[in-house]
C-alpha cells in the first residue's frame, strides 16, 4: 500500500496553514522545522511530516488566541545542523 497521496496532502495542508501564519510566527516555525529536520528527531520522514502538521496547526491555533509561537512555544527553537546549511539563511 503507498501513502504518497495522503503525504502529498499533508505537505500541501501543511503548507497552506504555515503560510497562513503572521511574519514572525512563520519565521518561528520555519525556524522550528529547520531544527527538527536538522536535529534528525524522527527517522521517518511520514512521522516528521504527521508531527511537523500537528505543530503547525497547534502554532496556528495560539495565533487565533492571540499568542505569538514564541509564547505558545516558550523560546526561540534552535537551530538544527543541517545536509544543506543553506536552509537556515
Amino acid at each position: 500500500m503507498t501513502y504518497q497521496p495522503y503525504i502529498k496532502q499533508l505537505k500541501a495542508d501543511t503548507i497552506t496553514v504555515l503560510n497562513g501564519l503572521s511574519k514572525e510566527n512563520h519565521a518561528f516555525v520555519r525556524n522550528l522545522m529547520f531544527s527538527m529536520y536538522g536535529g534528525n528527531i524522527f527517522k521517518d520522514e511520514t512521522a516528521l511530516g504527521l508531527k511537523l502538521n500537528e505543530i503547525i496547526n497547534d502554532f496556528a491555533q495560539a495565533e487565533q488566541d492571540g499568542l505569538s509561537a514564541e509564547d505558545f512555544f516558550g523560546h526561540q527553537p534552535k537551530k538544527g545542523k543541517s545536509r544543506n546549511s543553506s536552509c537556515h539563511s
